[in-house]
């Protein structure tokens, strides 16, 4: 669907929100610094990150970005879907690791793969955007981080099956948080969004999503004891599926629905 004849479909405060949103959300210290970069400004950045092959990605996806309506509720951005009735976030991914040392959960694909139970080709920016437009983060900044329930979808044995991404991630040795072999207790995972270096979305750069250590990065982080230990997780063999497997990760907002603004689609 063209840009121009999806803009119409939008309620012009939504459609606002698309064009002015700054990119982060405050981290749990409260402490990021606020800015009103919108997209458009970080297409146009010329700061090179950590990862500039990120940084190019950027720019290129910025520029290009698709937004299609599916529904009243639903709209999808890139490969990103937002679902407003269920106020929910869904994009696809597929298996990355079944064993080893893990610091992350999700990543891009060029990310920090070799540290990640998951990854997707979805962008950062994209996930970000529809996080705003859920207000599961503030359009100018600011505020406590929004609490999500992470849940990962995928076929098994012909039908669909859901479990919380918790359930993927096991400790490598026991700690305060549980015994070795255990895996995680289902918990609200904190959504912080990111920060910004010279007007670019350092969770693009870095392909950062959801995070098992501390890393003011990533999108989404863990907010369990042991997340300043880099050698404290693996996959949960026992459950996750093969490596390459398509799965769907869904990111639900705790809050109930109904609480809160919810920006019109119509």
């Amino acid at each position: 669907m063209p840009l121009s004849i999806f803009r119409s479909t939008i309620h012009p405060l939504t459609w606002t929100l698309f064009i002015t949103m700054p990119v982060y959300c405050a981290p749990p210290d409260g402490t990021r610094a606020r800015t009103n970069e919108s997209p458009a400004d970080i297409s146009q950045s010329k700061s090179i990150p950590k990862n500039k092959q990120g940084l190019d990605s950027l720019a290129e996806g910025s520029r290009s970005t698709v937004f299609e309506r599916l529904d009243n509720d639903r709209i999808r951005i890139g490969l990103v879907t937002i679902d407003q009735a269920k106020r929910q976030i869904s994009f696809p991914a597929k298996t990355n690791m079944r064993d080893g040392l893990v610091e992350y959960a999700v990543v891009t694909t060029k990310g920090k793969v070799h540290e990640s139970v998951f990854s997707t080709d979805a962008a950062p920016t994209h996930i970000h955007m529809a996080a705003l437009l859920l207000t599961l983060c503030k359009a100018d900044g600011g505020g406590e981080p929004a609490k999500l329930f992470v849940d990962v979808e995928w076929q098994s044995k012909g039908s669909m099956r859901r479990e919380p991404l918790d359930h993927f991630i096991a400790f490598s040795k026991d700690n305060a948080g549980g015994r070795e072999g255990a895996s995680l207790s289902r918990e609200a995972w904190l959504y912080q969004g990111s920060i910004l270096t010279g007007g670019v979305l350092i969770a693009e750069g870095e392909g950062s999503i959801v995070s098992l250590i501390t890393d003011d990065a990533a999108l989404i982080c863990n907010p369990r004891e042991g997340r300043s230990d880099d050698k404290l997780h693996v996959p949960n063999s026992g459950l996750i599926p093969d490596v390459e497997t398509p799965v769907v990760i869904h990111l639900k907002s705790v809050e109930e629905l109904g609480k809160g603004r919810r920006p019109s689609l119509k």
